[in-house]
């Protein structure tokens, strides 16, 4: 490699990529297929998010060395991120499956690599090829058979294809080890729930709440869910209104955005809906003493009062709120 590509890499591989990159380009002009110049090019390219372009690069990276796993690796992790950031569809159904041929490729050239062997369970779970996944994975854990994770991962599998009891063994043994393993008590609590007995699956979904992990979330989604077959009809809608609450949040977050008055309004529903009323009035205040005349906070506030029998307060603000609706 000349001395202008090594200076290149040199300085690609100090962190300096915005100083690098043009060098590694005119350096590949002249040498297209050198590998060092490839590498630090798509390794800056994805550091930086030019993520069509790292995909470009990759792809000759592939080419000219078709018996290296790293570029495959690299490329499968690539069109996996972003197969995930895709609406649901076609798109994301076809970068799936281009991620799942790079996985595939690499367990070829390096049979050891565990790490893509689960990934390449993950990707043939999401596009359900369920049977392909489950050879991967059992091949894996002859491997590692005390391995958490691939317990977890198998039994994911076998719920995919409907063998449930196999599933709900593995989370036995898995949880017996590891009671406060997360996931695995999720998934448990989603095969007994599935099985009709919510009664065993509430405590198990509580434990992961009270977590608070990654899987909490969908915890409280699958709680509502068992608490209301169980009978739990109040606590049930408490906990659905949380999780509107935070979805809603999710949808509105806008950084450095002053929220609309309507948003506001509508946070403090939720909020009344999940049992936390002294914030949703709060926040009520908080929007008259912005605008009072608005209709929205006031007609909130008149359902609430007259819920909690105070018929004077709910009178005065439906006399706010104006005949016709007043402002929004």
């Amino acid at each position: 490699m000349r001395r202008a590509g090594q200076e290149a890499v040199r300085l690609a591989q100090q962190g300096r990529f915005i100083d690098a990159e043009p060098k590694l380009r005119v350096a590949l002009e002249h040498d297209p297929n050198n590998i060092e110049l490839l590498r630090a090019l798509a390794l800056g390219l994805l550091d930086t998010e030019k993520l069509d372009e790292a995909d470009r690069v990759l792809t000759h990276w592939c080419a000219v060395r078709p018996e290296d796993a790293e570029p495959y690796r690299l490329r499968m992790d690539l069109r996996h991120n972003s197969a995930q950031r895709a609406k649901p569809g076609a798109e994301r159904q076809r970068l799936q499956e281009l991620a799942l041929a790079d996985g595939q490729r690499v367990l070829e050239l390096a049979s050891n690599d565990d790490s893509t062997a689960q990934k390449v369970v993950w990707l043939c779970l999401g596009i359900g090829r369920f049977d392909e996944a489950d050879q991967v994975c059992r091949r894996y854990r002859e491997r590692q058979p005390d391995d958490p994770w691939l317990d977890y991962l198998q039994a994911r599998v076998c719920h995919a294809r409907g063998a449930n009891a196999e599933a709900l063994g593995l989370l036995d043994r898995l949880l017996a080890s590891a009671p406060q393993f997360a996931p695995g008590l999720l998934l448990c609590a989603i095969l007994h729930y599935e099985a009709g007995n919510a009664d065993q699956a509430i405590p198990l979904l509580r434990r992961v709440i009270a977590e608070g992990g990654a899987s909490h979330k969908e915890a409280r989604y699958h709680l509502s869910l068992a608490l209301a077959r169980a009978g739990h009809t109040e606590e049930a809608r408490r906990v659905m209104a949380e999780v509107q609450r935070d979805n809603f949040e999710r949808d509105t977050a806008r950084p450095g955005e002053t929220e609309s008055l309507a948003v506001r309004v509508r946070r403090a529903e939720l909020l009344f809906s999940s049992g936390r009323a002294d914030e949703a009035l709060a926040s009520l205040q908080a929007v008259l003493a912005e605008d009072p005349g608005y209709a929205a906070a006031h007609r909130l506030l008149a359902t609430y009062y007259d819920e909690h029998g105070q018929s004077a307060k709910a009178a005065e603000h439906r006399r706010r709120a104006g005949p016709d609706g007043g402002k929004e």
